[in-house]
């Protein structure tokens, strides 16, 4: 049972293990055959000089055993460091290369996050600016629908909006008439449509002003912004810039969007 179990212990060793202890039993079986008898007595004077000189050659032998066996220990342990390093420089490579599996991980959970709020969250908008009154010494009436385009509600929606004239080419020249209006605080349902009325105060101009107007000589322009919330808390604002000009007010055609001046978050 010893045999089997020192047999299983040897099997189970490294190689260089096994080198070093077989190495070991031979310096100790070679120790053995040449230190010879031990209780023998020297027959005379000369015997025990022969005695000491085989000794000291046998004491050399057994050093340089030592000595090579030392050697192939110090080979081992090099040997077992740079398995070690290999070992510790492969943990290192897996780590990494978790840690980057880890990393791409997060990124598709904020990339599928962000593509959820996108999709899920209120679009603020202006679905048609169009004429409601339009009469010689009365306000010019200007209906803007505000809609939530979006497919969650939308809150604290602000709206100020500005209603103006300005050049037939809608530039930015000071304006003959100007009225704004404001309104605040509501909220905003999918698909869901509020309404602005606008007035574009006609009392203190001539009416030679309003026929320029009603001709299409003089644009009317509809400025301003819608500011919400959407479902996450995050603000947002919609910029409006439009304009009716020519044939378009003639036939009281919806407003276009001007050139500059609209966009959204």
């Amino acid at each position: 049972m010893a045999v089997s179990f020192f047999s299983g212990v040897f099997c189970k060793m490294s190689p260089s293990y096994r080198l070093f202890f077989v190495a070991l039993i031979g310096i100790a079986l070679a120790g053995i055959a040449l230190a010879g008898p031990v209780c023998a007595q020297p027959a005379s004077p000369l015997d025990a000089q022969w005695e000491m000189a085989r000794w000291a050659q046998n004491t050399f032998w057994i050093a340089l055993a030592f000595l090579g066996l030392t050697l192939a220990g110090v080979v081992m342990i090099a040997l077992t460091l740079r398995h070690t390093k290999r070992a510790a420089d492969a943990a290192a490579s897996a780590a990494s290369e978790a840690e980057k599996a880890t990393k791409a991980a997060n990124d598709a959970v904020d990339v599928a996050r962000d593509t959820a709020r996108s999709q899920l969250r209120a679009y603020v908008g202006i679905n048609k600016v169009y004429f409601g009154r339009f009469n010689s010494n009365q306000p010019i009436e200007v209906i803007v629908e505000i809609q939530n385009f979006g497919a969650t509600p939308a809150y604290n929606v602000d709206a100020i909006m500005r209603l103006s004239t300005a050049p037939p080419d809608g530039s930015g020249a000071e304006p003959l008439i100007r009225t704004e209006f404001k309104s605040n605080g509501q909220s905003l349902m999918p698909s869901g449509v509020s309404m602005v009325i606008c007035h574009l105060d006609m009392e203190h101009t001539s009416n030679h002003v309003f026929q320029a107007i009603n001709a299409g000589q003089i644009a009317v322009c509809l400025q301003g912004a819608v500011r919400y919330t959407d479902i996450a808390g995050q603000e947002r604002f919609t910029d409006i810039r439009k304009l009716a000009f020519g044939a378009r007010i003639q036939t009281r055609s919806p407003f276009l969007d001007a050139p500059t001046g609209n966009g959204s978050t």
